[in-house]
């Protein structure tokens, strides 16, 4: 099993036909190239486009999204995350959960669950018998790459849209 940090912090009460999204922060390109990391894959176009394919499908199938954050930031976190996520939490089918809450935690109460490609959270789930996959709104990431660990990496909208409807038609 994976170890995650915990906050201990309580879950509040999570809805039938919810999909946990785990992604991760774009940071500021300033802060990247600081530490080395410019050209790294979790840029906001990857990211806003994890998110925004995502919430496009749960809204058409009336799916709840609960979000959960790496870990909180600040600043360094890009603008247009920010602005994303500060623009859906209105919505009353997505739900932030408190990004100090571990994984493991969260995980055995949805179901299904999309991790940003290759995330720790992805297989976390397959070991707990979750429906799980990778999401690639690019579609750049090589299937072949072994980071995946057996779980599906989805690389389009119509793929993603797929594999949900399988989850829950079960």
């Amino acid at each position: 099993e994976i170890p995650f940090v915990d906050s201990g912090a309580e879950i509040e009460s999570i809805p039938e036909r919810t999909i946990a999204v785990f992604d991760v922060h774009p940071q500021r390109d300033a802060d990247l190239s600081l530490i080395g990391l410019g050209g790294t894959y979790y840029t906001p176009k990857n990211i806003l486009g994890f998110i925004n394919d995502i919430v496009e499908i749960a809204e058409k199938h009336n799916y709840n999204i609960l979000f959960k954050e790496k870990r909180e930031i600040g600043k360094r976190c890009h603008l247009s995350y920010r602005n994303l996520k500060k623009s859906l939490m209105g919505r009353s089918n997505i739900h932030q959960i408190d990004p100090g809450i571990a994984a493991s935690r969260i995980i055995p109460h949805v179901d299904a669950v999309i991790s940003v490609p290759f995330t720790s959270t992805g297989v976390q789930a397959g070991i707990r018998g979750k429906a799980s996959c990778y999401y690639d709104s690019s579609g750049k990431l090589q299937r072949e790459q072994g980071g995946s660990h057996g779980l599906p990496l989805l690389q389009s909208k119509g793929e993603l849209e797929n594999w949900l409807l399988d989850c829950f038609n079960k």
